[in-house]
């Protein structure tokens, strides 16, 4: 079993990473069915009826998927911007999204529904917006002119 995984909701949204022993216990629960979608670290898509080791609880093999339990919900986040203000809860996707939106950093403090509190780069497969600086000078500059400049008189 692979080490990492996604699983498709019955929203068709995107969930995870999870690990193998955590897609276990959703399977057990009721959370994905022997026809839910799963996807590889590596971007390979199988149906959960594929993939061995999976022992689905009794509903799911029958194609019904179970609410989430308090066990196995969605964790939610309160974060502070720069300037000492505090926003939330957002769930996990929300989280993602201020993430790749460059609104959250990694050094972004963060609080869980919880009270465990820690920096946004602490949570494993938040991906952050990446930004390129800008070039020192523009590459649109003529290479073959030749600057002039002006003369001092001396005297």
């Amino acid at each position: 079993m692979a080490s990492t995984w996604f699983y498709y909701d019955s929203n068709g949204q995107k969930q995870g990473p999870v690990t193998g022993g955590q897609l276990k216990g959703l399977a057990k629960q009721g959370m994905i069915t022997p026809e839910t979608v799963l996807e590889t670290e590596e971007g390979k898509t199988v149906p959960a009826r594929k993939v061995s080791g999976l022992n689905f609880s009794e509903t799911a093999q029958n194609g019904v998927q179970n609410s989430p339990t308090d066990s196995a919900r969605e964790a939610t986040y309160s974060y502070t911007d720069a300037n000492g203000y505090k926003y939330g809860p957002v769930g996990e996707q929300q989280l993602q999204s201020l993430a790749t939106q460059g609104i959250i950093t990694p050094n972004t403090p963060l609080e869980t529904d919880t009270g465990h509190k820690g920096m946004a780069g602490q949570i494993p497969g938040l991906v952050f917006k990446t930004t390129v600086p800008p070039p020192f000078w523009s590459t649109n500059t003529a290479s073959n002119s030749t600057a002039v400049f002006p003369t001092i008189a001396t005297g």
